[in-house]
């Protein structure tokens, strides 16, 4: 994705990309996708109660769709938009075989410009030691 952002969109201007095991699942991404999560079990814990009320005519059990879920979401979260993907094609057919990268569990810094890309086991590799290049191959 950063290779493609950095080729595509941004004239191929290099990003670096800096990954911090301790700090994995507490990006921008991670707190507003806990925020979700926490409009939706209030929800459901709100039609949980409602369902213990056997004077309702008629029993709510929460958003059944994903629709009702864009609806939700976008009324309770402000600045948030919701895009809902209709069907999702998961044949295994047209997903792409890329070959794996070696050892990228040890890499810690990526590094992508001028159409190329770039490992480091560590960040503050960048300066100091020559780059480990890769690329996405298909089998």
């Amino acid at each position: 994705m950063w290779h493609l952002i950095s080729t595509i969109h941004f004239n191929q201007k290099p990003i670096t990309h800096h990954f911090f095991a301790s700090y994995h699942g507490h990006s921008l991404c991670d707190s507003h996708a806990a925020a979700d999560k926490q409009v939706i079990k209030r929800e459901y814990i709100s039609s949980q109660q409602q369902r213990m009320i056997t004077t309702s005519p008629t029993l709510y059990w929460g958003p059944n769709s994903a629709n009702d879920l864009q609806l939700l979401i976008t009324k309770k979260i402000k600045n948030t938009q919701v895009i809902v993907l209709n069907s999702i094609d998961r044949d295994p057919e047209l997903r792409p075989k890329v070959c794996p990268l070696d050892r990228i569990k040890q890499k810690h810094c990526f590094v992508y410009k001028n159409n190329e890309c770039f490992a480091y086991e560590l960040s503050t590799e960048v300066t100091t030691s020559y780059p480990i290049p890769f690329m996405f191959k298909y089998l």
